[in-house]
């Protein structure tokens, strides 16, 4: 109550002109702490506006990394977050089972690929042990860390990521990609809301309900791309308006 109030107070005052936030469910909360409506805007990630284009991804690859991405198979990207805290509360080993019947049932390639959140997310660690756990041929850990356009670059050539890290998420939305969101955080549901997409709680995470989750994608893969480009253009819109609110904002002092 007391941080809802300072919020409200602070974003209220005279000399706040514009609020930015996230999306609209941030924006929706901040109306219902009696945030002045007029102020607030939906400003989406600037992430979203990589596209890729100019991304070199091989790079980053080994040559057998390569040879999987292009072997025909279907590509899935997996980020899991590190944090010691998060890691307490991810069933790790059924994740491992159900990322196993994918790669099993679909002739799948699974890419585990940290994030760039620091040595301190031991992102990496928990890659690799699940590299050792699930310990088959077409498992591997991307080790080298992308730069976002990179990325973007490389996801374009997957056909699902499956990511408790939103920026992973966020990254394969500019590529077009369709994403499962394991929940860590709010942010997680509110960017699958936006998009359409499915998501699961940590707290709840079922290896048959990912199992089909990922099967109504890969049936209806064509739906489920389209989907994200129309979102993610429109998001892309958005935030071009923010810029533009901001700008003419700037202008006015």
């Amino acid at each position: 109550k007391d941080s809802s109030d300072y919020v409200k107070g602070v974003l209220n005052r005279r000399f706040v002109k514009k609020v930015f936030t996230r999306d609209e469910h941030v924006k929706e909360r901040l109306i219902k702490l009696g945030v002045d409506s007029s102020k607030l805007h939906v400003s989406y990630d600037p992430a979203i506006m990589i596209t890729g284009e100019a991304g070199n991804y091989k790079k980053y690859l080994s040559p057998k990394q390569q040879y999987m991405y292009d072997d025909g198979r279907k590509n899935i990207v997996m980020a899991i977050s590190g944090e010691a805290d998060i890691i307490s509360k991810t069933p790790i080993d059924a994740i491992e089972e159900a990322v196993t019947r994918l790669v099993e049932r679909y002739s799948a390639n699974l890419f585990l690929i940290p994030t760039g959140c620091g040595k301190q997310c031991m992102d990496t660690a928990l890659m690799k042990r699940m590299e050792e756990d699930i310990a088959g041929k077409y498992v591997t850990v991307i080790e080298k860390e992308f730069a976002p356009e990179d990325l973007v670059c490389f996801l374009k050539g997957v056909d699902l990521i499956i990511s408790s890290r939103l920026h992973m998420n966020i990254f394969g939305a500019c590529a077009g990609i369709p994403s499962i969101g394991l929940v860590r955080n709010e942010k997680i549901i509110d960017f699958a809301d936006i998009l359409g997409l499915p998501y699961m709680e940590l707290n709840t995470f079922n290896a048959e309900k990912l199992t089909m989750m990922s099967e109504n994608i890969f049936l209806n893969a064509d739906d489920f791309r389209n989907n994200v480009v129309i979102k993610r253009e429109r998001m892309r819109n958005v935030y071009g308006a923010s810029v533009d609110i901001l700008a003419s904002e700037i202008m006015n002092m």
